[in-house]
Formats: structure tokens, C-alpha cells, sequence
């Protein structure tokens, strides 16, 4: 066969007899430019091709050989068996140098051996198969019903184009076990493993990793290392339904103003574009910067990751005290708000709110939307009594359109030792304060032009 429009040129030589001899017989040459090392993608190679089968069908003996300038380069030698219920057998090794384009430096020489066979009516069956280049060695051997492989990854050092500097092993030992073609178990064993900190003190330099289950359902996947467990297990593909549990018994491994233990839950569901997620996070006591705080547990739902909304909420005891933290984030348009968040910390209570009101005209306003902050802060002690403030500023009409309006705000105290809180020093504020206290029913207020002074 000879190409036409270009040099290039195809021997074929055939005859395969499975009761006899076994003769095959191909030469393929094409100068640079040609299909072959275009398809590679290496068109400035010339293309040199060369395979032979002969013998008897009970054992032919094969060899082959690529060769694509200096860029690349294969060749194996082997023995091919036919027998007449027509069952077969094949054995391989030999060397292939992959294109630079195709492989990275520590894969692109690799020494293989392969066997296997195909029974009469049977399935095919993998002998042995071998790979081995400077990366490291694949192994493996078994049938449809039972494949067993194993590879080996040399030291990082040997990978340095692959794996950036700061993290790195001396070996990584992952063995599998496939059965039917479906159920899979495998172990991931790193040795020597480093890594920035927090990953390199969480996992240790031998952490291991066991998983269970198919390429569509973890049945389970655990992570075991020095400083944390880690348990995954659920569904996932276009639709995700996966649980997770962290346990880490010392905090310090991760962050050195931290200590004592904690256990982090989370799900996850929905489209695997755009799924939920739900975190809870819990303790039974924890020293943050060298402060005590008794039972912190923190909850956050994200109901889509695309939406960046949702809710938190952390509740405990630090000083003696109950403390406690609840915080709504709302998406409008591009930009994400905290719609409502409230804090308390023993008898300190705070609240705020990003309201939108829409404002109503008097006379001849157009309708305005206005977005306004609004905050309150309650602190009290175990006893009654209220003190209360609001501030606003002279000139301002609350009834006109939003640029003649400003943000009011306020404060509550509540106590046996009533007391305005601390305002922001202004000029030209109206202030009406309202005290009562349980001893005296007497209420006062003031009005005037008279500025906010700190306290």
C-alpha cells in the first residue's frame, strides 16, 4: 500500500492458521509529516514500523518495533499461541519511550512484561502485567471476577517536576482488590510523608487510608492519621448524598493557641454542581488562648454552595458564662449580607439586622428603597431595671425621601446600676432618655440640641 498524495508506503504480509502456522509479516515507513507521528504529536519525526509473527499456532514467536526519529521509540518481543477451539495466549516485554508531549520525564521510559490468556469460552485472564519506570512500579494480575493490583511510587525526590517542594514522601504503597468488575477494596500506605503544617501534623509521616466500596457509592473511606480520623461514606455522581466525620483528639497538632479534642460532622446532598452542605462541630471543652470554654458546638447549613447564604449558630460556656453566637447570610444579587445576627455572652445580649424597608412618599416623593442597619445591644444583671436610648440627628425628617433620612441608632441597659451606654461624640443630636428603675417609678426625659457624650 502506497500513499498517493505523499511519500509513505504500507507492507502487509498475512496468514494465520490456528490448526498450523501462525506468519504476519507488516512494515510501515512514513518521512516527517506523516499520519503516524502527527497522531502522536510529533509531526517532525519520521515514522518506521516493523512487527513479525512466525511459527506454529501452538507457539509464534512476535516481535515489534517503533521507532520515531529520537522522540520515541517502542520495542517488545514475545510469543503468540492459537489453538483450534479458539482459545489463545499471549507473553510481551520490552520497552517503550513515550513522546515528550505526552509523558512527564520520571514516566516516559518504562519497561514492561505482560502475560495472559483467553480461554475457549471463557474470560480473558491477566498472568502477570509489569510496569516499571522512574516513578515507581504497577503490578498486576486476575480476571473479571478477581483483579488484584499493586502499585509503587518511588521517593518524591524522583517525581521533583510533578510534586512541588513542600510536600513529599520517601514511598507511597497503594494496593486494590476489584471483584466483578465492580466491588473494590484498596489501601494507601505513604511512608516518610511531610507536608506543610497543618497537613503535616494531622497526618503524620505514616498515615493510612482503607476504602470500601464501588466508582459510585463509598461504602467506606477512612483516613487514619497522628493528629485526626476521618470517616466518609455515602453516594456520589450527578447526585451527591455524603456523610463525613473528623475526629481530632488534640487541636494543638492543628493550631498551637488551641487544645482539647473536637468531632466535626458534615453532610453533603444535593447536585454535585451546586450541592448543600451541613457542618456541626462539637466538644466537650476546649482552651482557646488559654481561656476555658465549656461544651462550644457550632452548626452552619449552606443550603447551595452557589448561593453563598445560610446559617450559623455556636453556643457554650467560656468565664463562667453562657455565650452564644446566631448569624443568618442572605445572597441579594451578587453581593452576599448578613440579614440577622444575635450574640449573647452571659447577660450581654446583641441583635442586628440588615432590614430593606420601602419608604412612602408625603406629597409629591417618588417611592425610594432603602436598605437601613439597624442594631440593639441589652446588657443586664440579675435584677430588674431599664435604661433606654435613641439617637438621631437634627434636621432629620423620617418621613421624607431616603437622602433627608440618617440611621437611628439605639442602646439598652438593664440593672440595679442603670447607665446610657457609650455613643459616638457628633454635634447637633437629639437624645430622649427614658430611666426606670425597680426602687424608683419615676420616669424622666430630656430633649435638646445637645451633643452624645462618651461615657
Amino acid at each position: 500500500m502506497q500513499r498517493l498524495e505523499a511519500e509513505g508506503r504500507l507492507d502487509l504480509e498475512l496468514g494465520l492458521d490456528p490448526q498450523a502456522r501462525l506468519l504476519a509479516d507488516l512494515r510501515a515507513q512514513e518521512p516527517p509529516g506523516g499520519v503516524l507521528a502527527t497522531a502522536l504529536g510529533i509531526p517532525q519525526a519520521p515514522a518506521d514500523l516493523t512487527l513479525r509473527l512466525d511459527g506454529p499456532a501452538s507457539g509464534a514467536d512476535l516481535r515489534a518495533r517503533a521507532a520515531f526519529g529520537e522522540l520515541a521509540g517502542f520495542n517488545a518481543e514475545g510469543r503468540v499461541a492459537l489453538d483450534a477451539a479458539g482459545g489463545g495466549a499471549l507473553t510481551l516485554a520490552g520497552h517503550l519511550d513515550a513522546p515528550a508531549n505526552l509523558a512527564p520525564e520520571p514516566v516516559r521510559a518504562i519497561d514492561f512484561t505482560l502475560g495472559a490468556k483467553l480461554p475457549a469460552g471463557g474470560q480473558p485472564e491477566l498472568e502477570n502485567l509489569r510496569l516499571s519506570a522512574r516513578a515507581g512500579e504497577i503490578t498486576a494480575r486476575g480476571s473479571l471476577a478477581l483483579l488484584e493490583a499493586e502499585a509503587r511510587i518511588a521517593n518524591s525526590a524522583e517525581l521533583a517536576p510533578l510534586v512541588p517542594e513542600i510536600i513529599g514522601w520517601e514511598g507511597i504503597t497503594l494496593t486494590a482488590r476489584v471483584e466483578d468488575g465492580e466491588r473494590i477494596q484498596a489501601q494507601l500506605r505513604p511512608r516518610g510523608l511531610r507536608g506543610p503544617d497543618p497537613m503535616g501534623a494531622v497526618l503524620g509521616p505514616n498515615p493510612e487510608a482503607d476504602y470500601r466500596g464501588t466508582a459510585f457509592r463509598i461504602d467506606s473511606l477512612e483516613v487514619r492519621g497522628q493528629g485526626a480520623r476521618l470517616h466518609v461514606e455515602g453516594s456520589g455522581w450527578d447526585v451527591l448524598d455524603l456523610t463525613a466525620r473528623l475526629d481530632v483528639p488534640e487541636l494543638k497538632a492543628i493550631r498551637p493557641e488551641l487544645s482539647g479534642p473536637i468531632a466535626v460532622d458534615a453532610r453533603v446532598t444535593g447536585p454535585a454542581a451546586d450541592p448543600a452542605i451541613a457542618l456541626k462541630a462539637a466538644s466537650p471543652g476546649l482552651f482557646v488562648a488559654g481561656r476555658r470554654v465549656e461544651s462550644p458546638e457550632l452548626v452552619a447549613e449552606i443550603p447551595s454552595v452557589s448561593g453563598m447564604a445560610g446559617t450559623l449558630r455556636l453556643t457554650g460556656r467560656a468565664e463562667g458564662q453562657p455565650i452564644a453566637l446566631a448569624l443568618r447570610a442572605a445572597q441579594e444579587g451578587d453581593l452576599v449580607r448578613l440579614a440577622e445576627g444575635d450574640i449573647t455572652f452571659g447577660p450581654i445580649r446583641g441583635r442586628g439586622r440588615h432590614a430593606e424597608h420601602r419608604h412612602h412618599p408625603v406629597r409629591r416623593h417618588r417611592h425610594h428603597r432603602r436598605r437601613e442597619p439597624r442594631a440593639a445591644l441589652r446588657a443586664g444583671w440579675p435584677a430588674g431595671g431599664r435604661a433606654a436610648a435613641r439617637r438621631g440627628e437634627a434636621g432629620a425628617d423620617p418621613r421624607g425621601p431616603p437622602e433627608h433620612r440618617r440611621p437611628h441608632r439605639g442602646a439598652e441597659c438593664r440593672g440595679r446600676r442603670p447607665a446610657l451606654q457609650r455613643q459616638r461624640p457628633g454635634e447637633g443630636h437629639r437624645c430622649r432618655l427614658r430611666l426606670e428603675h425597680p426602687r424608683r417609678a419615676a420616669p424622666g426625659q430630656c430633649r435638646g440640641p445637645r451633643p452624645l457624650q462618651p461615657q
